[in-house]
């Protein structure tokens, strides 16, 4: 897998001939898992019934962290080369959503947390 290679604040990283990056293999997915898990359901153009309902999980009312878990673990589940969720926590700290995962891959197992 190769995607465009993104920085700690989600913008295009260039190289040091200020070329546009790439992501290759386990970075790629893993970049595409945290990408997944971060868009809003019906923000994707040509795919608005992908995402995640952070409004009705999350950000209405009470959260609903089992709904929000399930939520995320589908859009992580969904990203091409990902095999299974070997690991999964959610949790709330003022006020923000957080999660860490491991997840098996087809390049191997990766660890991250959001």
């Amino acid at each position: 897998m190769i995607t465009l290679k993104l920085d700690k604040n989600n913008d295009l990283q260039l190289n040091n001939i200020n070329n546009i990056s790439l992501a290759k293999d386990i970075y790629a997915v893993e970049q595409s898992c945290k990408n997944a898990t971060m868009a809003l359901l019906g923000e994707m153009i040509f795919n608005t019934d992908q995402g995640v309902p952070y409004f009705e999980t999350v950000w209405n009312g009470n959260p609903q962290i089992q709904q929000a878990e399930f939520e995320l673990r589908s859009a992580i589940l969904d990203v091409e080369g990902v095999k299974n969720i070997k690991d999964f926590s959610i949790f709330v700290k003022n006020g923000i959503l957080s999660y860490n995962t491991t997840i098996e891959t087809i390049y191997g197992d990766v660890a991250y947390g959001v």
